[in-house]
């Protein structure tokens, strides 16, 4: 594993290759790497815990490897040059305000294969489509949630300063 805050706040980092034989980032390992603009993450990689990748300003592309099942708490939080991502077909958790303050982001992608998530016009959801889990808040306008959701996920719609309005079912 890449052990907890092993690179945080190393603001020249600007490039990492991640090995195959890493299969943890752990918590906060790279946050607040503002130098940092790309990462790939290997296939191997099976866990990307809390606020590994946050406040990586920089960040303008994330690979997310299919290896991953499990993204944690806040894991890409603050990384406002984030303007798509995708979730992997194997991710089974992903937890509270994943991307949290990305100002940039206007699409959540998921893989058509994913059991567990679903993106609906970038919009991150559970696969039944009743939780909503993160707006993306880089959209700006109006939103008008899914008749199908019964739950709204901790911070989905955190940051959302283009956010004009919201219908709630």
């Amino acid at each position: 594993p890449i052990a907890s805050a092993a690179f945080s706040d190393c603001s020249g980092l600007t490039s990492v290759t991640i090995p195959d034989s890493v299969i943890s980032i752990r918590s906060e390992a790279f946050s607040g790497c503002i130098g940092l603009t790309s990462v790939t993450i290997p296939d191997s990689v099976l866990f990307i815990m809390s606020s590994a990748f946050s406040g990586c300003t920089g960040l303008t592309s994330a690979t997310i490897g299919n290896g991953v099942i499990n993204i944690g708490d806040g894991a890409f939080s603050g990384c406002t040059g984030l303007s798509s991502v995708t979730i992997p077909d194997r991710v089974t958790f992903i937890g509270n305000s994943v991307f949290f303050a990305c100002t940039g982001l206007l699409e959540i992608r998921v893989a058509s294969d994913n059991l567990s998530f679903i993106s609906l016009d970038g919009v991150l959801f559970d696969k039944m489509k009743t939780i909503l889990r993160e707006y993306p808040c880089g959209k700006s306008g109006g939103y008008a949630i899914p008749d199908s959701v019964t739950s709204i996920g901790h911070a989905a719609f955190g940051s959302c300063a283009s956010l004009t309005s919201v219908t709630i079912p």
